[in-house]
């Protein structure tokens, strides 16, 4: 009974991100992100943390970390690392 739980778990998890990753594809010709969300994106896919981003674009780590929130909804991710998949399948 639990190995079938897990499967059905799993394959749940699979489902939602693929949904996600498709409605996120299926949107219209607009960007999904501004400039500023795609840079900071970009250097968090580098490795950056919060504050070395915010010190490279010369931010506040509030305003990085309220971009990080604005991406992972327009994204429909869960985390960086999701939203990092989602967006590469986008460009």
């Amino acid at each position: 009974m639990r190995v079938e739980s897990d499967m059905t778990t799993s394959f749940f998890s699979v489902s939602r991100f693929a949904y996600r990753a498709s409605s996120a594809l299926s949107r219209p010709e607009r960007r999904p992100l501004t400039n500023r969300e795609e840079q900071i994106l970009k250097l968090i896919g580098a490795g950056h943390a919060s504050k070395q981003i915010a010190e490279a674009l010369k931010i506040s780590t509030n305003t990085v970390n309220n971009h990080r929130a604005s991406i992972l909804a327009k994204l429909g991710a869960h985390s960086a690392i999701e939203a990092l998949r989602i967006y590469s399948h986008l460009e």
